[in-house]
């Protein structure tokens, strides 16, 4: 099976690399231009668990931006930026974190016209981690304007191997083959497995799955049967396959492909099967994927153009602007899937499905109307915007943008004893809740510092904050 100890010797090789190049980068000072995307940062993050050893899991990461969303400097030939990655494991239980690091990944795009500049950079770093429950996050930050930056957290069970027959998780991708070059960062078991974090399949990226998978424990003198089922969101089977396995060896690899260029838009989870000639099921493994194929056509597909005229004459900056301003509430996969469009008509049908969603409440979205949430975004800008940065930016401005203007606001102006500070009540929402800014700086900055809505930033103590 794959070798862990030379992948992690091999990944902290990298790593080195990766801080080497950055430190040349910050040496040139001098940029003559520069890129500022308009659209949001977004990080892709996706992870697998394989077995290590009988007391250790071995993690892997896998993570991916796109150069267009990256802050970029032009020296004398090449455009050049540069990510911050930070991520942490942190045991659930004693609180410790495990892992902590950062790594700097600089980036060097020689033509802003050709795909490269719109197509992912793709990357994974690994651990071995005792069992245990844990949270995992990790962070993305633009070297050259760090407000701009993505993050994800989640919680992971990581576990030890064990002597029945069992699976890994399986790893989605966006291309496996034999080993055919000098590439080390992607290779296991002879192959070059290439991940795909932002597990986005369709004609509009990838087309075709590819699926990973490491099966360990099992008996050479019995035939298993492997089924794979792909179910939509409502949990019915959109396709199902089966193949008999018979092992050669204990510990095997398992590589499967799916095209998926026939399948509505949609979240769609895979599980896979490991069976014993008897039906009893040994061992499964499962894995949510996303698919974008806008050119089907589905029963909403009419209110979808009829919906598309309203972004009509809008240009490519104008569809990322607006965009952007959702990020209060669209979610990582609408960020991924938007980020991955470079036509135009693309993102003009995409915002068009995705007002129709947010104004219907779909996927446990709120219920938002465009028109209303852009009027709040326009108000927004006219009253809090401060020291250079748009009003929807400020922490009023996200309030006021995601629950409209307050039924009352009281304002207390600064004196000998206290910073001044605005405390706005909103009477229908969940009951009454308050929201409380302070400004800290004394330039009109009003930061949150409190909220009695859930889900918001709560701190009972915070008038101390005013001395």
């Amino acid at each position: 099976m794959y070798d862990r100890t030379k992948g992690m010797n091999m990944q902290k090789r990298l790593n080195h690399q990766r801080v080497f190049l950055f430190a040349i980068l910050c040496v040139c000072q001098s940029y003559s231009q520069e890129i500022r995307p308009t659209n949001s940062l977004v990080l892709n993050v996706d992870y697998s668990r394989f077995r290590y050893d009988s007391v250790s899991t071995y993690f892997e990461v896998y993570y991916s931006f796109y150069p267009q969303l990256v802050s970029l400097h032009k020296d004398n030939t090449n455009w050049i930026g540069a990510i911050e990655i930070s991520l942490k494991l942190v045991n659930s239980t004693t609180g410790l974190s495990v892992i902590k690091e950062r790594q700097l990944l600089s980036l060097t795009v020689e033509d802003t016209s050709k795909p490269e500049y719109r197509s992912m950079r793709i990357s994974q770093t690994a651990y071995t981690v005792p069992p245990g429950e844990y949270t995992f996050t990790m962070l993305a930050a633009d070297t050259s304007n760090r407000s701009r930056r993505d993050s994800i957290s989640t919680s992971v069970t990581l576990f030890a191997g064990h002597s029945g027959a069992y699976m890994s998780d399986i790893e989605f991708c966006s291309n496996i083959e034999q080993n055919a070059g000098d590439e080390k960062l992607f290779i296991k078991n002879g192959m070059k497995v290439v991940p795909n974090p932002s597990l986005v399949f369709g004609t509009s990226g990838v087309p075709v799955a590819f699926s990973y998978l490491e099966l360990y424990n099992l008996d050479v003198e019995i035939e298993y049967e492997l089924k794979i089922a792909l179910r939509d969101a409502t949990e019915k089977s959109v396709k199902e396959v089966s193949r008999k396995i018979r092992p050669h060896s204990k510990n095997i690899v398992d590589v499967g492909t799916l095209n998926l260029t026939s399948f509505p838009s949609g979240r769609y989870r895979m599980e896979i099967l490991l069976e014993e000639n008897s039906g009893a099921v040994i061992s499964s493994s499962k894995k949510v994927l996303y698919i974008y194929n806008p050119h089907l056509r589905s029963a909403k597909s009419s209110a979808v153009s009829t919906n598309a005229i309203n972004f009509t004459g809008y240009t490519l900056d104008e569809l990322n602007e607006e965009f952007s301003q959702t990020i209060y509430f669209s979610t990582q996969e609408d960020r991924t899937r938007f980020s991955a469009l470079s036509n135009v008509e693309a993102k003009r049908e995409f915002l068009a499905q995705f007002w129709l969603d947010a104004e219907k409440g779909i996927e446990g979205r709120p219920r938002i109307r465009r028109t209303e949430y852009l009027t709040r975004v326009r108000l927004a800008n006219q009253k809090f915007g401060v020291m250079g940065r748009p009003g929807w930016k400020t922490d009023r401005g996200r309030v006021f943008v995601l629950y409209g203007q307050p039924d009352d606001i009281q304002l207390s102006p600064s004196n000998q004893e206290s910073k001044p500070y605005e405390t706005w009540s909103y009477y229908q929402l969940e009951n009454g809740v308050e929201f409380n800014f302070i400004d800290r700086s004394g330039f009109g900055d009003y930061v949150l510092v409190h909220s009695t809505k859930r889900g918001e930033l709560r701190d009972e103590e915070w008038r101390r904050q005013l001395r």
